[in-house]
């Protein structure tokens, strides 16, 4: 696991035998360049096999693994977990998981929500029909602690994965029988699935349209295996109960980063803030419909001490980062817009795209013969950011968006003014006490509510 801080971390055990008998064994935390320390030993003739790591948001990690002794039965929590910051590694705890057995290199799935609370999926013993039976779990608890806030178990014979944790305190889970479905901060489900909350009556509301299996591809898409063929899905706009943001944290998807590299987000990393803003301004057309269209190439920033650095540019690596524009609430119903429920990969609503590389993101703001007006909202990795635009003062200015309205997570940078052959755009609450600056060569200079150029 690599942590924000860009520290590589491993777990290794170092194991003493004596005719197939364990008579010491030691499980220890590698992080580079060299440091290592202790997280627990045994006297005992039994395993203390290695589990998965995660960032704890804070600089820290959780660290877990098994304890699998050599003989059954299997304790009753095997599973174990501690906080490790700045070298000191913290009280270890149960995870709140009771299998009938353990299998090396098998642990619980974890992701990392908000506010100091992780989740984890995996297998658990419970009582059906008077007969123990193994069902699949998953379970929230305080990281630092350990103390569980809840746990949701699925019918014997399903299996509930963890996909992504998710704004707001919840977690999307999927049931390998009965589809997708999300799990607020309370583990109350809003799905008509025949898993159960063990700390209450789960409520039963919509019933996700994904199929089973299907899992987030990139900022809008899922996809989906069924019927043996890789099928790409549209997210509608969250009415179906599956949120679209993630949460706001170090390790929100399982193996952490979207590409599986169990890093944070690019944008979660340390000296990283993530912002866009123009790099490019311009009219284009008229295009095969006579409409002129203001084209506008936003660019990933680095904010960092009131300066908006490049990340993208001669010499530069693109950050592995996906951009996405959603829009909402448009004046004209014959307004093609980047909306939640259009599957139309013409209309170039993320990127990277045939056009765009990563870190950049081009709209083409053209109303077709009837003027209308659209929200705006940027996101980069599925999380909004500041997108800023220049001041006729020479500064910039970001807008994080205004207070969440419909659709579901939608939070508006900016509002665009569309007419034929132009667009001025107008920042929802743009944050003027703190102006960055850019300079020209990195940021263009042409103000949002700028009429169209001279030819």
């Amino acid at each position: 696991m690599i942590n924000t801080d860009g520290t590589a971390y491993a777990e290794y055990e170092v194991r003493t035998t004596n005719n197939n008998v364990i008579t010491s064994d030691l499980l220890y935390l590698y992080s580079s360049p060299g440091s290592t320390v202790l997280l627990s030993s045994t006297t005992q003739d039994e395993a203390l096999l290695p589990g998965p790591i995660i960032p704890d948001g804070q600089g820290g990690l959780l660290a877990t693994w098994t304890i699998s002794p050599s003989n059954p039965p299997v304790l009753q929590y095997p599973y174990q977990a501690a906080e490790v910051s700045a070298g000191v590694v913290g009280t270890p705890y149960n995870l709140p998981f009771s299998p009938q057995s353990v299998t090396p290199f098998v642990s619980p799935t974890l992701v990392l929500g908000e506010n100091g609370v992780a989740f984890a999926s995996g297998t658990t013993t419970a009582t059906v029909n008077g007969t123990p039976t193994q069902v699949s779990q998953v379970a929230s608890f305080n990281l630092s602690s350990g103390a569980p806030n809840w746990t949701y178990q699925a019918t014997a014979g399903d299996t509930l994965s963890i996909i992504e944790a998710t704004a707001g305190g919840g977690v999307t889970v999927n049931n390998s029988n009965t589809g997708v479905f999300n799990l607020n901060s309370s583990g109350i489900s809003n799905s008509n699935s025949r898993a159960s909350r063990l700390a209450g009556n789960a409520s039963s509301s919509t019933v996700s349209s994904l199929p089973s299996g299907a899992v987030p591809f990139d900022l809008s898409t899922w996809v989906s295996a069924a019927a043996g063929a890789l099928t790409a899905l549209w997210n509608p706009n969250g009415t179906n109960g599956i949120p679209t943001l993630l949460a706001q944290s170090a390790s929100p998807q399982k193996n952490g980063n979207q590409q599986g590299q169990s890093l944070p987000p690019y944008c979660q990393r340390k000296n990283v803030n993530c912002a866009l803003a123009p790099v490019s301004d311009m009219q284009v057309g008229p295009n095969q419909d006579t409409i002129q269209v203001r084209q506008v190439k936003y660019s990933l920033f680095n904010l960092q001490n009131g300066t908006l650095k490049p990340l993208v540019g001669p010499s530069q690596n693109p950050p592995p980062v996906k951009i996405e524009l959603w829009e909402a609430h448009a004046t004209s119903s014959s307004a093609i817009i980047c909306d939640w429920q259009t599957n139309n990969p013409a209309s170039m609503c993320e990127s990277p795209n045939d056009h765009d590389g990563s870190g950049q993101f081009t709209d083409n703001m053209g109303a077709m013969l009837i003027p209308y007006t659209v929200d705006q909202q940027f996101l980069v990795d599925r999380q909004g950011v500041q997108v800023f635009w220049p001041n006729s003062n020479g500064s910039w200015y970001g807008a994080w968006g205004a207070p969440s309205s419909p659709p579901p997570g939608f939070q508006p940078n900016q509002t665009s003014n569309t007419t034929i052959g132009w667009a001025t755009i107008s920042q929802i609450n743009p944050n003027t006490n703190a102006p960055a600056a850019c300079s020209k060569t990195d940021c263009d200079t042409m103000l949002p509510q700028a009429g169209p150029p001279s030819k």
